[in-house]
């Protein structure tokens, strides 16, 4: 890629000082003006030779230039490169044959190029616009090649931004997908068909210089949790979610750093479990008394909160305590404790550690939350002490 680029710089070099109509002959589909509506898009049915146009100067209205790509090959992904154009800021949308938008790259600002590190048609044709937001240059072209490689059938395929369009990924497997551009949303589905209790793990991993997210979405509640501790590349990881019958989206995103060279790729993988009461984490989804894990006394329990996470944990007294001790240890960030009894009156609320002398027999629940924005891993334990009969 890196000798691709000094080639195109060095032919720009060369043709600084060429008139426009000198170059159009480049060898390659040229960018045939007027192009600049879906009824008169250039039609490029070579692949394999580049795409070459100028942003004409238009006034005060931006030029742009549509062709219409149609691909040999259903098992093919394209690696798509548009050269930097001086003055301009390019952009590059891809749209279906009903004109819908499928994928729009714009990350950098004027003279610089533009990047789709992956994309995989679902159709035989697609319209590519190229546009300059703002900017011209009637005498540097800009030189859009499209790079194949056959298709990996675990890795997303775009567009898959919404829900309606999310890839399907079953348990016990990984996909991997590419943020791009930055904004980019990529969203999976796991059905669970059967009435039981599933337990599953999802971890997202990059090598890449990427600062990677995801939320799980959890239909039939309606409730979402974001999993992010910032920092580039590494791992974001929820343990030990548990749900019955139902379907759940997992939305993944990132920040990429302008000085990242790799793809922007990254990994999501699910991994089951079996669900048992006392797992040695908590149970999520646990945002409500209703769904508060249960803590076995004397027995530590993992857990992961984000800002706007509830944890909720339940314990039970069967007599009248001499104490109870609980402790929050947390990797991470500020996180406040509070205890209810069985009627959600608050009975105590802290951070870190916390004696509470004699408690009556009954039910108890331990609410966690933070207000920061970073994910943090915590371990809370519970210590229940009951005197002398």
């Amino acid at each position: 890629m890196k000798l691709f680029f000094l080639l195109v710089a060095f032919f720009l070099v060369i043709i600084s000082c060429s008139k426009k109509t000198d170059i159009r002959p480049f060898s390659g589909v040229a960018d045939k003006e007027f192009n600049d509506s879906y009824e008169d898009a250039v039609v490029v049915n070579d692949l394999d030779s580049p795409i070459v146009g100028f942003f004409e100067n238009k006034g005060d209205n931006q030029d742009i230039d549509f062709y219409r790509i149609k691909f040999p090959s259903s098992n093919t992904s394209y690696r798509i490169t548009m050269t930097a154009v001086p003055d301009a800021d390019a952009t590059i949308t891809i749209l279906d044959t009903s004109k819908r938008v499928l994928l729009s790259v714009n990350e950098r600002g004027v003279g610089e190029g533009e990047m789709i590190w992956k994309f995989y048609p679902k159709f035989d044709e697609v319209y590519m616009k190229i546009s300059s937001i703002s900017g011209s240059n009637e005498k540097n072209p800009y030189i859009l090649s499209l790079k194949s490689f056959e298709k990996d059938k675990t890795e997303e395929i775009e567009p898959n931004n919404t829900e309606q369009t999310s890839m399907e990924i079953s348990p016990n497997s990984t996909k991997k997908g590419y943020i791009i551009p930055g904004d980019d949303r990529d969203y999976y589905h796991i059905a669970y068909p059967e009435e039981r209790i599933y337990c599953f793990t999802i971890k997202a991993e990059t090598l890449s210089n990427v600062d990677i997210n995801f939320t799980l979405i959890n239909k039939s509640t309606g409730s979402e949790k974001l999993i992010n501790r910032y920092g580039w590349g590494g791992s974001e990881e929820l343990s030990f979610v548990s749900s019955a019958k139902g379907d759940y989206y997992i939305r993944v995103a990132g920040a990429v750093n302008r000085t990242n060279i790799k793809d922007p790729l990254y990994y999501i993988k699910i991994e089951e479990k079996v669900a048992e009461k006392n797992a040695g984490f908590e149970m999520e989804f646990n945002d409500t008394l209703e769904t508060a894990t249960e803590l076995i006394n004397l027995e530590e329990v993992d857990g992961v909160i984000s800002q706007d996470d509830a944890d909720y944990f339940r314990f039970n007294v069967i007599n009248l305590t001499e104490s109870v001790n609980i402790s929050v240890s947390r990797f991470a960030g500020d996180i406040t404790a509070e205890v209810f009894d069985s009627t959600g009156a608050k009975i105590d609320s802290f951070s870190g550690d916390k004696t509470i002398e004699r408690l009556n027999a009954g039910t108890y629940y331990i609410k966690l939350t933070k207000s920061d924005t970073q994910s943090s891993f915590y371990r809370l334990f519970l210590n229940v002490r009951y005197g002398q009969e």
